[in-house]
């Protein structure tokens, strides 16, 4: 089943972290598309709830460097 989640994304600086971060969530098993924004400070990710969940895109953001929590 198709769930569409924002998340905030705290602690990136540039365009090279909002990179950092949407190749990481898009490397997550079921996730189908990851959109981060620097200025929101948020990312909107597309993911089969069958295969991903919150928690996981929660932790692969902080493996990546940064602070992030669902919004």
């Amino acid at each position: 089943m198709n769930a569409i989640e924002k998340f905030e994304v705290t602690g990136m600086t540039c365009n090279h972290c909002v990179m950092k971060v949407e190749k990481a969530i898009k490397a997550i098993d079921g996730v189908k598309s990851a959109s981060v924004d620097l200025n929101l400070k948020q990312a909107v990710v597309e993911y089969d709830s069958s295969k991903a969940d919150t928690v996981k895109i929660v932790s692969t953001i902080e493996k990546s460097g940064y602070q992030g929590k669902k919004i």
